[in-house]
């Protein structure tokens, strides 16, 4: 076999062995700048992928931080999803290795019509743990970027605008909620976010230094497409990061 073809052979089971964790952080933040560039400036295609902050650009002054307000209990339940779904395993087993895994956790299993649905929240429950989710979620980047940042003043003082956006994974989210959270929040007396975008599925709400929010609904043709090229932007990033280890 050929060099080419050898590659050709090993990047393609990077490929299969990626898609199986298909929703990674790098699928997250590809979604947040495909919906930033998307759904309100297109300019934000000139973002560059990097890290600390995740979206960087010297010519538009901006860094953007991503993050997903989820708990460590879903942060656990996220892997054990990309360890078994996707790989053709039959529905009885991941069932079964799921509620092995999952007995310290909330979330409900079950199979219909032959195949496997987990649900993070079975039954009813307080939309309030979302408040606290993005609440420290806020709070935590807002330290980061107060420290991590601060150390590093000269280099990310190129930046003007600090934005952060944030997944929910929830649509339950209505305005007088993320009023709520912002009148929340302490604001950090050196640096704090100049933009938060909050993604509630659909509905990207959008805190401006803190004073006032925008309410930006994102269609459902756009969700479709958004998600297709992140899985496919994520995906390559992930099996990029894997050649150069």
């Amino acid at each position: 076999m050929s060099k080419s073809g050898l590659s050709s052979k090993l990047e393609a089971g990077m490929k299969e062995g990626y898609e199986n964790e298909k929703y990674s952080k790098d699928y997250f933040e590809c979604y947040a700048r495909i919906t930033l560039e998307t759904c309100f400036d297109s300019k934000l295609k000139a973002l560059n992928h990097l890290d600390s902050p995740d979206f960087q650009s010297e010519q538009l002054g901006i860094g953007i931080e991503v993050v997903e307000a989820i708990s460590k209990k879903e942060g656990e339940q996220r892997r054990y999803i990309n360890e078994y779904f996707g790989k053709n395993l039959p529905p009885q087993y991941i069932k079964e290795k799921m509620e092995s895994r999952n007995k310290k956790m909330k979330g409900h299993i079950e199979i219909f019509e032959n195949m496997v649905i987990f649900d993070y929240f079975k039954g009813l429950y307080d939309t309030k743990i979302h408040h606290e989710l993005i609440k420290k979620s806020i709070v935590d980047k807002s330290e980061k970027l107060n420290t991590i940042y601060y150390d590093h003043l000269k280099n990310h003082h190129k930046f003007k605008d600090h934005w952060l956006y944030i997944f929910t994974h929830t649509q339950l989210l209505e305005e007088f909620d993320i009023i709520e959270i912002v009148n929340s929040i302490e604001l950090h007396e050196n640096f704090n976010f100049n933009k938060i975008f909050i993604d509630c599925i659909g509905t990207l709400y959008i805190i401006n230094d803190f004073r006032d929010i925008e309410i930006l609904e994102v269609k459902g043709e756009d969700m479709k497409s958004i998600k297709r090229k992140a899985i496919d932007e994520g995906i390559k990033r992930g099996i990029d990061k894997r050649k150069k280890r």
